[in-house]
């Protein structure tokens, strides 16, 4: 075990450590999902379905870093095509984790501090239109990403899925990239200290959240997959 390059860096304890942290995730993730898939019964509330579309671009995310760990061991480098094509993948799995990491912490803020109007909110068509747009991202992004205005390739010695300095979109998406993700990540934030907020004045008032044990349970699910 040792450093490709000799630069002081072990490439293969990098490599196994990649390969160890995204394929355990991963297993972790797919028994997550076939449950929230299998068992309607129990999670068949709009917050559920909400987290099983984020969890699959989780899981899609956590696949390329998987793969991208096997080619640091194997000192592979994918062909081209397939390496942008990869790297639109993932980075256009990033952008719609973002939002769909946004519409959860929305659906949180909904329950707790405006919980009678919640069914207006996430009512079946309402609930997909707003899946629908976080997978649209997605979509657009994935666009960009396999034009040649732009890529995302792996590159093996620095363990990560970066943009390729060589397209000339690069300095514009990257730019995009950070407004984006530091907005909504914002807005979300805004989201949680809403409901904290709440929670602690209700029980100030001595509300009791035992009728909201099931809303407070999903928070917690939420804060563990955002983990």
């Amino acid at each position: 075990m040792g450093s490709f390059l000799d630069d002081g860096v072990n490439d293969v304890l990098c490599g196994c450590l990649t390969v160890g942290f995204a394929g355990t995730f991963l297993a972790f993730y797919v028994v997550i999902l076939l449950v929230l898939k299998f068992r309607r019964d129990k999670f068949n509330a709009p917050i559920y379905e909400q987290m099983f579309n984020m969890g699959i671009v989780d899981c899609i995310q956590l696949f390329l870093h998987f793969l991208g760990g096997i080619c640091t061991l194997a000192q592979f480098d994918m062909p081209p095509d397939v390496n942008k094509i990869l790297g639109g993948f993932a980075n256009a799995a990033w952008f719609a984790w973002i939002i769909f990491s946004f519409s959860v912490a929305f659906n949180r803020f909904i329950a707790f501090c405006y919980r009678k109007q919640y069914n207006v909110f996430y009512s079946r068509r309402l609930l997909r239109s707003q899946i629908g747009v976080c997978w649209l991202v997605m979509a657009i992004m994935l666009a960009i990403y396999l034009s040649p205005y732009c890529s995302i390739r792996y590159y093996r010695y620095n363990f990560s899925w970066r943009y390729d300095h060589t397209t000339p979109g690069e300095p514009v998406i990257a730019n995009v990239e950070f407004i984006y993700v530091s907005t909504i990540l914002c807005f979300s934030g805004i989201c949680y200290l809403c409901v904290f907020i709440k929670m602690v004045s209700m029980r100030e008032k001595s509300i009791t959240l035992n009728g909201r044990r099931h809303e407070v349970r999903v928070l917690i699910q939420v804060w563990l997959q955002n983990l």
